[in-house]
């Protein structure tokens, strides 16, 4: 299934929000939900949707984080990405 997330959507624990909305693919396993997007290489997984959601949300925060704090060191395909992040929040 697809879902959209939209414009404006706050990321949790932070003060970044999606300047732009966001497709993701969600997929329903025996355990869980498994929510990824090809555009930013980024997945989650939760127990119910909602967890699916939250963890996707704050899994784009800390990659965001991660990546900016070792821009020194990053591959071509990880500078790629938080290019991709960078525009994606704000």
């Amino acid at each position: 299934e697809i879902f959209l997330i939209a414009q404006g959507t706050s990321i949790p624990e932070s003060n970044l929000s999606l300047r732009d909305s966001l497709l993701v693919q969600i997929e329903a396993t025996p355990d869980g939900f498994v929510m990824k997007s090809g555009y930013i290489d980024e997945e989650s997984f939760g127990i119910t949707l909602n967890e699916a959601y939250i963890d996707f949300l704050t899994s784009l925060r800390d990659r965001y984080t991660s990546l900016s704090r070792k821009l020194k060191t990053l591959s071509s395909y990880e500078l790629a990405i938080l290019d991709k992040l960078r525009m994606l929040l704000e």
